[in-house]
């Protein structure tokens, strides 16, 4: 409970955040929705995206955090760090 709380404290003391333009529509609404809860992607300080895994298999339906920029040359500062957390 102390680790989720501590999340809760982090999220209320953030600007509130804008759906970054790299993001399709859908997405957008998606990282907006979920921006004050999100854990902070330690590449770039930056609220992350919530995902869902849609592969068969045993994590088919299981929800994930990644870094919201896009795909991109390693070291690339605006491309997605190698951030990951299971929801």
């Amino acid at each position: 409970w102390s680790n989720i709380l501590c999340m809760k404290k982090q999220a209320a003391s953030r600007p509130p955040a804008s759906a970054p333009t790299y993001l399709s529509s859908k997405e957008q609404k998606a990282f907006l929705a979920t921006a004050a809860e999100a854990p902070l992607c330690p590449g770039h300080s930056e609220p992350t995206i919530q995902r869902l895994v849609q592969k068969p298999g045993a994590n088919q339906g299981r929800r994930f955090w990644v870094c919201a920029r896009p795909n991109g040359a390693a070291g690339l500062a605006a491309a997605r760090c190698d951030f990951f957390k299971w929801c």
